[in-house]
């Protein structure tokens, strides 16, 4: 299932879209069952609850991969160690900043102390800014066959680009989009794509990472 959503506010300061989607509609036949037309509406309720969720996971497990001898670089924007963290506060949505002030979060932006409980909210607010759920890191010096035994050992995490649900989703560019292309495979030959859910807790990610790569280290 796929569907694309337009706020009203996206279709008054930009009245083509509509108009190039239903041409689209009539002349492809691209059109969502009214079954896909439910689902959409419903999942619409809980989705700012739920991405959410998914940024705070992803922040703290990319905080945690950082602090990891055997990962060499770790990007997700939402941390306030990235390169690109200098852009998340253009991005973000009025309704993301609403919802994160409510959990403490203020903007602009500013360093914060680390707080010694680590699982704590408090503790979160100092990485950075939750922004979205796709972490990308490369393990330091492992070879083809180690991130498969990586992958392999992970027990939340389903090797795939996308399944269209909730599970914790891990890809490896070199053995699968990046397959093809020989001019960036070795770029990528070390190089993970990791995107945890929503419905998995952050902590459970952290073990589940933990312990892959202690199974990796054992072989």
């Amino acid at each position: 299932m796929g569907a694309l959503v337009v706020s009203k506010q996206g279709l008054e300061k930009h009245p083509n879209i509509l108009k190039g989607l239903r041409f689209l509609q009539n002349s492809l036949g691209g059109t969502a069952s009214p079954r896909d037309c439910h689902l959409m509406i419903r999942s619409i309720k809980t989705l700012g609850l739920r991405m959410l969720q998914h940024g705070l996971n992803a922040l703290r497990l990319a905080a945690w991969l950082k602090t990891r001898d055997d990962v060499e670089q770790v990007r997700y924007p939402g941390l306030a160690s990235d390169g690109a963290f200098h852009m998340v506060e253009q991005l973000i949505s009025d309704n993301a900043k609403r919802e994160l002030r409510f959990l403490g979060w203020s903007f602009p932006y500013s360093p914060m102390e680390p707080v010694p409980d680590v699982d704590s909210l408090d503790a979160v607010r100092t990485l950075g800014i939750p922004f979205g759920g796709v972490i990308n890191f490369k393990l330091k010096t492992a070879d083809p066959e180690q991130i498969k035994q990586f992958a392999a050992a992970l027990r939340l995490n389903a090797l795939a680009v996308s399944l269209g649900g909730v599970e914790s989703l891990l890809e490896v560019p070199a053995s699968m989009t990046h397959a093809v292309s020989t001019d960036t495979r070795s770029e990528a030959d070390n190089r993970i794509c990791q995107k945890p859910s929503r419905r998995n807790l952050a902590s459970r990610l952290l073990l589940c990472v933990s312990q892959s790569a202690w199974r990796t280290s054992r072989t």
